[in-house]
């Protein structure tokens, strides 16, 4: 069992969204990722005139990426539900001393089952934050002919990965990590081909789409299903398929 723990006077969740084995490979995956995202400019975008900004932004969007599995430790506490249902009633019996002698007073303990929402800072945050200013440069050098592919990458891909996407009572929302990135990218393929706009709209609609299908939707419609103690939107369960939405989908569409 691998622990966590809360940050003191703060609304911060610290544990790891998987075995830390899986955590070091996707470390490595997202520095190869970075390296490619890195050279982008010169290699897949010959030919066109990238403005400072846009590189800045590139290179921005490559770090944060690289940087996503470290954070994915890290989650936001957004809400806490407490159940309105009485989980356990126990008597527990508490001695006063009046005169010298003990007395025997009975306190009633009510326990109600709590819930955590969360957001997953690597697996939710960094990742849509990236998608936005991916977007932004494609959609500054492209024109809205980037509209189409991103927002049928999204669409698609949501509805599938919430099609595919189970809830684990006590645990959470699972879903296959390979579904999202294999339908972002096909999507994206099969409308604009290969090249820099697939790659984006894959990584976009592999990113968004496992967090509106798989955590949005699900939460949405089966919350009451869970009964798991902490929800982290893009953490445990989703986190896998977030993460290699991105890595996997950008690459297949490259």
């Amino acid at each position: 069992m691998i622990a966590g723990r809360a940050l003191r006077g703060s609304r911060i969740l610290v544990y790891p969204p998987g075995h830390p084995l899986l955590i070091g490979i996707y470390v490595f995956m997202a520095f190869i990722f970075a390296l490619i995202a890195s050279v982008l400019p010169s290699v897949a975008l010959s030919g066109l005139a990238f403005s400072s900004l846009h590189l800045l932004a590139l290179w921005m969007a490559s770090f944060l990426i690289l940087t996503s599995p470290l954070l994915s430790f890290f989650n936001v506490v957004v809400k806490r539900i407490e159940s309105p249902e009485v989980e356990e009633l126990r008597v527990e019996v508490e001695f006063i001393y009046v005169y010298g002698l003990p007395i025997a007073v009975p306190r009633l303990r009510v326990s109600r089952r709590v819930t955590i929402i969360a957001l997953n800072l690597g697996g939710a945050a960094v990742p849509v934050f990236v998608s936005l200013i991916l977007s932004w440069i494609a959609y500054s050098n492209y024109g809205s002919r980037v509209t189409a592919p991103i927002v049928a990458s999204i669409t698609v891909t949501s509805i599938i990965t919430y099609l595919a996407s189970r809830v684990v009572p006590g645990v959470g929302i699972a879903v296959p990590a390979l579904i999202p990135p294999l339908t972002a990218s096909l999507i994206s393929m099969a409308i604009i081909g290969s090249g820099p706009v697939a790659a984006i709209s894959a990584y976009t609609g592999g990113v968004m789409g496992s967090l509106i299908g798989a955590d949005v939707l699900r939460l949405a419609k089966d919350f009451h299903r869970l009964q798991a103690p902490i929800v982290s939107i893009g953490g445990v369960g989703v986190f896998d398929g977030v993460f290699l939405s991105g890595i996997i989908g950008f690459i297949l569409a490259l």
